[in-house]
């Protein structure tokens, strides 16, 4: 993913820190805390993840409220063949037990003892 540079205007910056929390709101959240602003009020962020990201411009005490929040979509650079790749052999496990299951329905009935021409049902 591309560096940002995260910008905060009307607030005194001088004791504040950004503070990145990756799906906010979901089980998974995970909160990092990136670094404290600078005089001009901006910080350096290299998200680590793709997708909902919450960013809060926190003052460096524990426990503090945010002073400033706001949630920005991150996405990958380029494509995610990791993903791609997933996904395709998924396509492949899900079809092919699908044309295999067809296979041995079309090909074997259950009615038939093997090596007889016995039919169950007709008994």
């Amino acid at each position: 993913m591309e560096n940002a540079v995260v910008r905060i205007d009307g607030a005194d910056t001088a004791d504040l820190e950004l503070r990145v929390t990756y799906r906010p709101n979901s089980q998974t959240a995970e909160t990092v805390t990136v670094g404290a602003f600078s005089a001009a009020g901006t910080v350096a962020w290299t998200p680590q993840y793709a997708g909902i990201t919450q960013l809060d411009a926190v003052p460096a005490a524990p426990d503090a409220k945010p002073v400033a929040t706001k949630n920005v979509a991150t996405r990958f650079d380029g494509f995610p063949l990791r993903g791609m790749i997933v996904m395709l052999l998924a396509g492949v496990i899900l079809f092919g037990g699908m044309a295999w299951s067809i296979y041995v329905v079309y090909t074997k009935s259950p009615f038939v003892h093997e090596g007889s021409d016995h039919v169950l049902a007709d008994d």
